[in-house]
């Protein structure tokens, strides 16, 4: 997965990623019953974000996140990843080896 890099305060990139077995196919999703995104620092215990994320093409394994006002209200390093529910409280995460990076730069102030 890849390094996504914005601005505190920033909404916009979204997240997005396709999910993929270690052959690096696209995971089916077409069965899953829901999925989140989870983004924490390394040095904390606590997610920062934990919340529900969308399917964009189930049978692609392609998925986003769309961030909401406090998810990136803190500079900083993070660690991401994908959680899918594939029913009957069987998870499975990815990436399934590392994370995905997230940078968030402090920005220089100001408002549109």
């Amino acid at each position: 997965m890849a390094r996504l890099v914005l601005k505190k305060d920033d909404l916009k990139p979204i997240v997005t990623a396709t999910l993929t077995d270690a052959s690096g196919d696209a995971i089916d999703l077409s069965t899953s019953t829901g999925i989140k995104f989870i983004m924490k620092s390394p040095s904390s215990s606590t997610a920062k974000v934990d919340s529900s994320a969308a399917i964009i093409t189930a049978t692609d394994g392609t998925v986003s996140y769309t961030w909401t006002t406090g998810d990136t209200d803190t500079s900083g390093s993070y660690q991401a990843e994908f959680e899918v529910n594939w029913g009957s409280d069987v998870y499975q995460t990815y990436p399934a080896e590392g994370y995905m990076d997230i940078i968030i730069n402090p920005d220089l102030g100001g408002s549109v």
